[in-house]
C-alpha cells in the first residue's frame, strides 16, 4: 500500500524528518525569517484512518511529536473525528482527544471540508502550537476543484517578505538587439587592439 500523505514547498528551506513519518504521516522541518529572526518550525500532514483504535490519538507520530516539543507545529490532518472546535455539529470519542491536546485549533467556520456524493462532513482540523496561532490568518476551504472528495484547506503564516531573485527569461530575449549590441562591441573591442600588449590588457 502506498502512502496517504506528503508535503510539498516552494521557495522555502525545508527538510524532510523520516523520523517522524509513516504511511499515514509526513513531516518536514522548514525555517523562514519573521521580523528579522530565523524561525524553525515542524510542519506535518497526517491522516488519521477511520479504522484506528479510540483508546489512544489516533497518530503515534503525533504523540511524539507532542512529546518532543522542541519546535513549534503546525498539524493538517484529516482527522476522521468531529467536534465544534472545527465547525462539527457533534463531537466523538476522537475529537475529544484531539481537542484536549496542547495545540490550538485554527479552523475558521464550518465549511465541508468531506464531499463525496451527497454525503457532507467536516474532517479536516488545522492544528498549531500556541506561539504559532496568532501567526495564522485567512483560514478558509477552497472550492476550487482539487480532483479529491477533500476539499483543499488554505492558509496563511506571517512572516518576512522575502527578497526578489533576479533571473533571466531567455524565451523573451530580443535577439536582434542582442546580436546587434555583440557586433558593436566586437567591433569597438578589435578597434582598441593593435597590438599583442594590448590583447592581454583588454
Amino acid at each position: 500500500m502506498g502512502p496517504r500523505t506528503c508535503i510539498l514547498t516552494k521557495g522555502l528551506v525545508a527538510y524532510s524528518l523520516p523520523q517522524f513519518g509513516d504511511r499515514n504521516t509526513s513531516t518536514i522541518c522548514l525555517s523562514y525569517t519573521l521580523h528579522k529572526c530565523k524561525v524553525r518550525i515542524v510542519a506535518a500532514s497526517i491522516n488519521m484512518p477511520i479504522d484506528s483504535t479510540e483508546e489512544q490519538l489516533p497518530s503515534t507520530t503525533l504523540e511524539q511529536l507532542l512529546q518532543t516539543g522542541k519546535l513549534p507545529l503546525i498539524v493538517a490532518c484529516d482527522t476522521n473525528a468531529h467536534h465544534p472546535a472545527w465547525g462539527c455539529a457533534d463531537t466523538n470519542y476522537r475529537g475529544k482527544m484531539l481537542s484536549d491536546s496542547s495545540l490550538e485549533v485554527v479552523n475558521v467556520g464550518n465549511e465541508d471540508s468531506f464531499c463525496v456524493g451527497n454525503v457532507r462532513s467536516i474532517t479536516e482540523a488545522t492544528l498549531v502550537s500556541r506561539m504559532l496561532s496568532r501567526d495564522i490568518s485567512i483560514w478558509h476551504v477552497s472550492r476550487d476543484n482539487c480532483m479529491s472528495d477533500h476539499r483543499t484547506i488554505q492558509f496563511s503564516l506571517k512572516h518576512d517578505k522575502t527578497a526578489p531573485i533576479s533571473c533571466h527569461n531567455i524565451k523573451r530575449t530580443n535577439w536582434c538587439f542582442y546580436y546587434a549590441e555583440l557586433c558593436a562591441s566586437v567591433e569597438l573591442w578589435f578597434r582598441q587592439v593593435k597590438t599583442p600588449v594590448d590583447v592581454e590588457c583588454k
